[in-house]
C-alpha cells in the first residue's frame, strides 16, 4: 500500500488527472483487500487480486496517457 501511495504522489506531481487518482485509488483499495485476505490465510487469492489490480491500474493509466 505504501508503494502505491508513493507512486500516486509522484504521478500527481507530473499530471493532475482525476483518472490517475481513480486508478491509483482502486489500486490502494485492492492493496487493502489483499492485506485482509492474506491475514485470513488466503495468500494465493490475495496475490492474484493484488497482481491483477495493479496490472489493470497500470494498463488503464497507460491507455489514458496514450490517448492524449
Amino acid at each position: 500500500m505504501l508503494a502505491v501511495g508513493v507512486a500516486l504522489v509522484l504521478r500527481l506531481g507530473s499530471t493532475h488527472s482525476v483518472l490517475t487518482m481513480g486508478f491509483y485509488g482502486v489500486a490502494l483499495i485492492l492493496s487493502g483487500t489483499a492485506l485482509v485476505l492474506s491475514r485470513q490465510g488466503r495468500t494465493r487469492v490475495a496475490t492474484a487480486v493484488l497482481g491483477v489490480g495493479v496490472a489493470v491500474a497500470l494498463a488503464g493509466e497507460w491507455a489514458v496517457a496514450s490517448m492524449r
